[in-house]
């Protein structure tokens, strides 16, 4: 896997922190990396079933449930509290769950000023 590090250099802000998607992402072909990158699949919490799938694998254990993944910072700098504060409120109105790899400390800011600092944890 460490011959594949070139790889991921340019992409750290996307690469999983596990090993089997590590693992999975390694083992791909150039092409199928990059359309990865380039096609906005890759992100830091993706799953090997979600990479899987991506490619037109999907795994026979796939869980019937499926993740999004939503750029707050592509929200205007103007709406993003209270769009962060709606995405919390569904999240608790759907019974769902909320993860925000390497930005709990930035959703934290935006809802502090509204008292939904401990959702973001």
């Amino acid at each position: 896997m460490g011959k594949e590090a070139e790889r991921f250099s340019s992409h750290l802000d996307k690469i999983p922190n596990n090993w089997t998607s590590l693992y999975r992402l390694a083992k791909l072909k150039v092409e199928d990396f990059r359309g990865l990158i380039e096609g906005g699949k890759l992100h830091a919490a993706t799953t090997t079933n979600e990479i899987n799938e991506a490619l037109g694998k999907r795994s026979a254990k796939a869980k019937k449930g499926f993740k999004a993944v939503v750029d707050i910072g592509a929200v205007g700098e103007e709406s993003r509290q209270a769009f962060a504060e709606e995405l919390v409120r569904l999240v608790r109105e759907y019974h769902s769950n909320l993860t925000v790899p390497g930005h709990a400390e930035d959703l934290e800011k935006l809802l502090k000023a509204s008292g939904e600092a401990k959702m973001a944890a």
